[in-house]
């Protein structure tokens, strides 16, 4: 780790997040790793996951599917976007199963003698992105699908407002999901129709699996005694006093009020902090600090309220600093706040309570 700032991962809290959603359904997981895991790391994560009972994982590409092979996963991996059928080849050599985009998709696929290639369909009710939308349409995407011999593995859908207590439009969406499997007159191994919150909060019995992500991050809106996962830190490498009434970084657009203590923390917009994070909070001395002045691309500034010498641990989400008010305060959500941390950032992973490993990206490189 060459940088003084990292993401920590902890690995226990992450493991008891995944039981706890098995506890609580009493279904099968699927975890969906899509984005590196959510900023975890899928090189790391994915045998975590599959220790605390994972039983299919879910990525958004062919890509991302390919580099969990290369990991080393040898568990069913489904992708769960679009993929071109020029590539079957490739996912025939890595044992992939694909998803349904479309009728005209399945139409196009068949022309590819698609024998044996794994299959789950995907509805579209009330999403409006991706998916087979009318009953007719699917009636015709199966039989064509069994006419060429292709394993049809699941068939599933995807809420809207699943994270929206007062909107019905996740009953109504799974109703209609409903009926359109009841219409198959086919067996699927895999039935699957919740994300995270629609898991703890959508009480049925239809399907048999769920698909969780962020809330094997100990994010939910529902469940709140889920466990934090993910932590931002970075250190002070350098701290100065600047007189009343000079400026602080570009554009000059915070001026000292008084004679202030200023410390430069190395983490900035390219890492994924930001610069919208001007003037929130970071945890630092046991106490609140304000990130002042514009944040550059590797580095940003902060007001101390009492001085700490360098190597002083800074905390800008974590324990002291929920992610969900991050987000809140950015006018976003957690999912683009996690996701924006970028591969510069060492994942560093505590296991049973103490200091595991690490992985940096950039480098392709763990360390114990």
């Amino acid at each position: 780790m060459y940088r003084d700032a990292w993401i920590k991962v902890d690995l226990d809290a992450f493991k008891d997040n995944i039981r706890t959603d098995i506890k609580k359904t009493n279904k099968k997981i699927i975890a969906v790793i899509k984005a590196d895991a959510y900023a975890c790391g899928a090189k790391k994560i994915y045998s975590s996951a599959l220790e605390a009972g994972v039983s299919l994982f879910g990525v958004s590409s062919l890509e991302e599917a390919v580099a969990l092979r290369n990991y080393g996963c040898t568990t069913d991996i489904l992708i769960l976007g679009y993929v071109g059928l020029e590539y079957l080849d490739l996912v025939r050599k890595y044992d992939l199963t694909l998803t349904t985009i479309s009728l005209d998709w399945v139409k196009e696929l068949i022309k590819h003698q698609p024998e044996n290639i794994k299959i789950q369909i995907k509805i579209d009710t009330g999403m409006n992105r991706i998916g087979i939308k009318s009953k007719e349409d699917l009636l015709k995407a199966l039989s064509l699908l069994k006419e060429n011999r292709v394993q049809l593995e699941g068939i599933f859908t995807h809420y809207a407002c699943s994270d929206d207590q007062e909107n019905q439009m996740t009953l109504n969406q799974f109703n209609i999901f409903k009926d359109m499997v009841n219409s198959c007159d086919t067996h699927f191994k895999w039935i699957h129709s919740s994300n995270s919150d629609a898991s703890l909060s959508l009480n049925e019995t239809f399907s048999n699996a769920v698909r969780i992500g962020i809330s094997m991050l100990g994010i939910n809106t529902y469940d709140k005694c889920l466990k934090n996962v993910l932590s931002l830190y970075c250190r002070i490498v350098n701290v100065k006093k600047v007189n009343r009434g000079e400026s602080v970084s570009y554009g000059a657009t915070y001026t000292t009020a008084q004679d202030e203590i200023i410390a430069t923390v190395p983490i900035g917009y390219a890492d994924g902090w930001l610069r919208r994070n001007q003037g929130r909070k970071v945890f630092v001395n046991n106490e609140y600090a304000l990130i002042v002045g514009r944040i550059c691309m590797d580095q940003l500034m902060i007001r101390l309220n009492r001085y700490a010498p360098t190597g002083t641990i800074v905390e800008l989400f974590g324990e002291h600093i929920p992610i969900e008010d991050v987000a809140k305060e950015n006018d976003t959500i957690p999912y683009e706040i996690i996701t924006s941390l970028s591969d510069r950032l060492t994942r560093v992973y505590f296991e049973n309570g103490a200091y595991l490993t690490n992985f940096n990206p950039r480098l392709n490189r763990s360390e114990n």
